[in-house]
């Protein structure tokens, strides 16, 4: 009887704890709930400042600053990112560890070669609210923002980083000093609007109303810069020099910018200039990049997508060396990021410190691989049946977050310097196999940045990457420990805003500049 007697009291015993915490727990939530409430009116910073107090209410990153011998670390953020499938919001980026965001992406208008907005709605009008009920009470939101239409920020994406760089709400928050030291660069094209480039290369009237219209926009939208992420142009008679000719123009666009700003005296701030380019030497090998460099402050080297559906057989998509097995008579799986570094730096002549190594913050995805129970990790080289992935409206692709895949064995391959994670079928004569970028991955390149004196490193994209647990860029940075993150944004000069309301008094962020 003793034992039942024993079991009874701690049977008791727990629904009474239980039920007190459920009451807690509820009487918790209908509380926060009313006083959520009184707040829905401000803007979507209220709420939203929780997530940034858990990335940022510590004693420090470890990191030092220095703009001269600094690395430049950057994250490309999506404006489908808030939607469903992912519902990630600017606010979930660790800017501790960023120097630069890339917004994805304004595009190109192929009827009138205007740049414009790709997604309004996202970019410039949600309303980002975000109940934060965890970290409610650690905020004084009343004394932060006063009610009042006057005072609501900017809204949308675009709003939310540029509020979060240009005021101190992170630091007053529990942010380091220097957290909102990052700048955002407006990135104009992706693979989506590869096609309206070609309108440019057509028509000269179009190219200038490109030219004209993506200065206005970056600087009516707060950015620090623009990036030209042409996918990509073609080796014909025409595109080649058209992208030069685009690049060149708009160096000298945002210079003419600057002076309008600052005048004749000597001044360090710059708008700047970047784009993305292929790891693809095919793609690299006819594009007058030498002549361009002048123009533009860093090339942004995209080392992943080496495979996929277009694949004939399995194979790392963003290794670091080729891999020791590649069949040399095949073009399957020879791409590498270092291959194409040398290139830029061997062939292209550019210098290394221009050049920003990309790493992927998702994996690609293979199905029907044939393996062996007693080598499974030798899946590399194989024939497949489909691409496979959990990435919601992404064929193939699963978000760096999501993996290893459960139920599935991660390994590494130190010579390629590539994760990857197999699942056995029920039968184990077939795999799932998705290849992808992990802290092991991050710490090798993190190195091969330094010792070959590169610029940084960037991510695509932000919404795969892991802020909580093994991050990505937690790992790069804890290897190259010094990061070119002295300066905060220019529009926190008094002349780029006197300048910016002379020309858009009513604009995006005048309300924000007068209140």
């Amino acid at each position: 009887m003793a034992p039942i007697l024993c079991f009874a009291r701690k049977f008791l015993v727990a629904i009474c704890v239980t039920g007190i915490i459920l009451e807690a727990i509820y009487t918790g939530r209908i509380q926060t709930s009313t006083k959520m409430r009184a707040f829905q009116e401000h803007f979507n910073n209220l709420g939203r400042s929780g997530a940034m107090l858990s990335t940022s209410n510590d004693a420090g990153t470890g990191l030092s600053a220095d703009n001269e011998s600094g690395f430049v670390t950057g994250m490309y953020y999506s404006n489908w990112s808030p939607y469903a499938a992912r519902k990630h919001f600017p606010h979930d980026i660790d800017f501790r560890k960023l120097t630069h965001v890339y917004y994805a992406f304004l595009v190109v208008n192929s009827e009138t070669g205007e740049c414009q907005l790709s997604d309004e709605w996202s970019d410039v009008q949600m309303d980002l609210y975000k109940q934060m009920i965890s970290s409610f009470k650690k905020l004084d939101l009343r004394a932060q923002f006063p009610t009042g239409s006057k005072d609501k920020l900017p809204l949308g994406c675009i709003g939310e980083l540029f509020f979060l760089k240009y005021s101190n709400f992170l630091t007053r928050n529990g942010g380091s000093a220097g957290v909102n030291n990052f700048k955002t660069i407006m990135s104009v094209g992706g693979w989506s609007n590869r096609e309206a480039f070609t309108s440019l290369v057509e028509s000269p009237a179009k190219l200038e109303v490109f030219l004209d219209s993506c200065v206005s926009k970056m600087f009516e939208y707060g950015f620090d810069g623009i990036d030209i992420d042409w996918e990509f142009p073609k080796n014909d008679a025409k595109e080649p020099k058209v992208y030069l000719q685009m690049l060149k123009a708009l160096r000298e666009r945002l210079d003419t910018l600057e002076s309008q700003i600052f005048g004749s005296k000597d001044h360090k701030h710059h708008f700047a200039l970047t784009s993305a380019i292929s790891a693809d030497e095919e793609c690299l090998k006819y594009l007058p990049l030498q002549e361009a460099d002048r123009y533009v402050d860093y090339w942004n080297l995209m080392a992943y997508d080496f495979s996929g559906a277009w694949s004939a057989q399995t194979a790392y998509q963003s290794n670091l060396y080729t891999p020791a097995k590649t069949n040399k008579r095949s073009t399957n799986g020879r791409g590498s990021a270092d291959k194409a570094v040398r290139f830029l730096t061997d062939k292209s002549k550019l210098a290394s410190k221009k050049i920003v190594l990309g790493m992927p913050a998702y994996g690609r995805g293979f199905k029907g691989v044939e393996v062996s129970h007693k080598s499974i990790e030798n899946v590399i080289g194989k024939p497949f049946q489909d691409v496979s992935g959990s990435s919601e409206g992404e064929e193939g692709i699963s978000l760096y977050k999501q993996l290893p895949l459960k139920g599935g064995m991660e390994f590494f391959d130190h010579n390629a310097v590539s994760a990857y994670c197999v699942k056995l079928s029920h039968n184990k004569k077939q795999a799932e196999l998705i290849v992808y970028d992990n802290v092991d991955s991050m710490i090798q390149k993190a190195h091969y940045v330094e010792k070959n004196h590169l610029g940084g490193g960037f991510w695509w994209e932000s919404c795969g990457e892991d802020y909580k647990g093994k991050s990505l860029v937690g790992a790069f940075t804890k290897e190259i420990k010094c990061l070119n993150k002295t300066e905060p944004t220019i529009y926190s000069l008094p002349e780029v805003v006197q300048h910016y309301l002379k020309l858009h008094p009513g604009g995006f962020l005048a309300s924000t500049f007068q209140n």
